[in-house]
């Protein structure tokens, strides 16, 4: 990915395949850098209250817990969405995934849609056709 980014010749597939295993990677990191931040601060917080021991134990336990919990939903979508811009610029003109279904109908299909289909006629509900204006 990076050296389709300085401009040198390199496989489009390769480089889009490389920008999902950074993705994964990075939700990884970050979730994992999250927990561990949280369970040191817990920690730190409750050593400076005076907790105990085994109290500690579960500051750390809980604040892993959470602060992996709170990132997983919003991380993968953060990260997906930094990395669109240059997925679009390195499928760009090649067609990869344009033969996939799509959950919305592209511009172009719509036109052609238009452009195939046999027109309705539109009634206008006027003061000349009985109607109200």
């Amino acid at each position: 990915m990076e050296q389709w980014a300085v401009g040198q010749q390199v496989d489009r597939a390769r480089a889009l395949e490389d920008t999902y295993t950074f993705a994964r990677t990075a939700i990884a990191r970050v979730v994992v850098a999250n927990a561990v931040s949280l369970a040191v601060v817990l920690v730190l917080v409750g050593a400076i209250a005076g907790a105990s021991a085994s109290r500690l134990v579960q500051y750390g336990i809980v604040g892993a817990t959470f602060g992996a919990a709170v990132l997983l939903p919003g991380v993968h979508s953060f990260v997906e969405g930094a990395l669109r811009p240059a997925r679009i610029a390195i499928v760009g003109d090649t067609g990869i995934g344009d033969s996939l279904p799509r959950s919305r109908p592209t511009f172009a299909a719509c036109v052609e849609r238009v452009h195939t289909h046999d027109r309705v006629p539109v009634r206008r509900l006027g003061r000349a056709a009985g109607g109200r204006d």
